[in-house]
């Protein structure tokens, strides 16, 4: 050391052994609010993962076009999630027999799509309300349902629909695609299914299909994230494509009307006046199962749409395919598996808000602060 330097020390060490001290605390003390932080980490995310909220309220679905028929010995049917008059989440399974296959396959024109599309629109709204299916009273937009009530959605929602031409693209079979406008239901009454278990476990949509059931082989589905109350919670959601496991299905290569199927998957961007499709979609080779399609898929998409910001992965543990990016709450997901040897649906989960854990977070903060200007004035 420097003379100059010792000097320097020796003459502001009395300083310096202050400094070290409020050091120390700052130390000691962001010490001590990072294993405040921890435990809350620890403690309050399993809790919310273990409690997760069950409100009531509205669910919209967007009706794809059918490309096979169902009968009462052989009925399309979706499964709805609601709270009983108990209070306790069931579910229900749907039948809607007597769907007809579109008009013009393997290649319908617009207006044949949009009217399979509005027609089994009518069959699924007639279905549910026939079953009459007791839930919790709940008050939504200035109605009471006391059973799960299905009403057509106000508006088309724009897609995209097979044209029945295909582009070879890196040993993909690649649909050609043009829009449509499709029809909905909007299901009063529900909650959201609890998926996941633990800190993974997450609220999605309340209407699926029935797992197994693709009679009907549709293209063109889509949901939007579930309402509480009938009221849109903003925010951001993330949307996923899945079956019932990495190893499950064996794809054909056929829908239920023996032409070429189609899997596809992507969302609709509603953000601006002029609707923007994100959507991937080919046809699948014969054997391929979830595993093989999904990680497809996902190539296909980023390979689309990376340049764009949007990229998607496959998981298969979860056997999900999900877009990377968080997404408006206005976005529609779009959807299509129409071969009979695969069983994919699509799914929205709404990204949680932690608000209450940041606003205790930020008094801890402020807390700590003060405590700090307060130890150093005591040693000064």
């Amino acid at each position: 050391m420097s003379r100059e330097a010792g000097f320097e020390y020796r003459m502001r060490s009395k300083g310096f052994s202050q400094k070290i001290g409020a050091g120390l605390l700052a130390v000691q003390t962001s010490l001590g609010l990072a294993a405040v932080f921890l435990t809350l980490a620890t403690v309050v995310a399993p809790a919310y993962a273990a409690g997760l909220v069950q409100v009531q309220g509205d669910a919209k679905v967007v009706v794809g076009y059918p490309t096979g028929n169902s009968t009462p010995i052989n009925p399309y049917s979706i499964t709805i999630y609601y709270l009983n008059p108990a209070g306790v989440q069931t579910s229900a399974v749907v039948t809607v027999p007597n769907v007809v296959a579109t008009a013009g396959l393997p290649t319908p024109t617009r207006a044949q799509v949009e009217a399979a599309s509005a027609a089994k629109t009518a069959l699924i709204i007639a279905a549910i309300n026939a079953k009459q299916i007791p839930c919790k009273p709940v008050t939504i937009n200035g109605t009471t349902y006391n059973t799960v009530t299905a009403i057509p959605n106000l508006n088309t929602t724009p897609g995209m629909y097979k044209t029945g031409q295909f582009v070879n693209m890196n040993g993909l079979r690649v649909a050609v695609m043009a829009p449509a406008d499709f029809s909905g239901y909007t299901v009063n009454g529900v909650t959201q299914k609890i998926v996941g278990i633990g800190e993974a476990a997450q609220l999605e949509n309340s209407v699926y299909r029935t797992a197994g059931n693709n009679v009907t082989g549709e293209i063109g589905n889509g949901k939007t994230p579930f309402t509480p109350g009938g009221m849109p919670s903003g925010g951001a959601t993330k949307m996923s494509f899945g079956g019932l496991g990495s190893g499950t299905g064996s794809a054909t290569g056929l829908d239920p009307s023996g032409d070429p199927s189609v899997v596809g998957f992507g969302f609709i961007d509603l953000t601006s006046s002029t609707p923007i499709d994100y959507i991937a979609a080919f046809q699948p080779l014969p054997g391929m199962t979830d595993a093989d399609v999904l990680t497809d898929l996902a190539s296909l998409f980023t390979q689309d749409f990376g340049a764009s910001g949007f990229t998607a992965s496959y998981d298969p543990l979860t056997d999900r395919l999900s877009i990377d990016q968080a997404l408006p709450s206005v976005d529609v997901t779009w959807s299509a598996d129409s071969d009979t040897g695969l069983f994919l649906d699509d799914a929205v989960s709404t990204i949680p808000e932690p608000g209450s854990l940041v606003l205790l977070g930020t008094g801890l903060v402020g807390w700590v602060a003060l405590e700090v200007r307060r130890r150093r004035a005591g040693l000064k």
